[in-house]
């Protein structure tokens, strides 16, 4: 999935769910985001909430699967990115295009 921008009006929540090392970043404005853990929704209601403040030019990247509020933090809007983790098959796939075949073919590799 590509990264993405979006506009946040005061008032208004987005919510998007996001694996695991996905980043957000506030462009313009603060924004603030509200997740749970999935891994703990055996725990229902008792699960901690847990509130991330990100200010102008502060980025995020999450600890793990969530449901992710995203809305503004104060009376002015804010301009935010999303950028979604790489799937494990879209890694997979890099990986064999950038190393096995290079490798198995004896081709040299890209310095990095």
């Amino acid at each position: 999935m590509q990264a993405y921008e979006m506009r946040y009006v005061p008032g208004q929540i987005h919510v998007t769910r996001l694996r695991r090392a996905s980043s957000i970043v506030a462009i313009e404005g603060t924004l603030t985001l509200r997740y749970r853990d999935e891994s703990l929704n055996w725990l229902l209601d008792a699960t901690p909430i847990n509130h991330v403040r990100l200010g102008e030019g502060e980025g995020y990247r999450l600890p793990c699967d969530a449901f992710v509020e995203i809305s503004t933090a104060g009376k002015t809007g804010a301009v935010g990115a999303v950028e979604p983790a790489s799937t494990a098959f879209a890694r997979c796939a890099a990986w064999i295009v950038n190393t096995a075949i290079p490798r198995w073919l004896k081709l040299p590799q890209p310095a990095r």
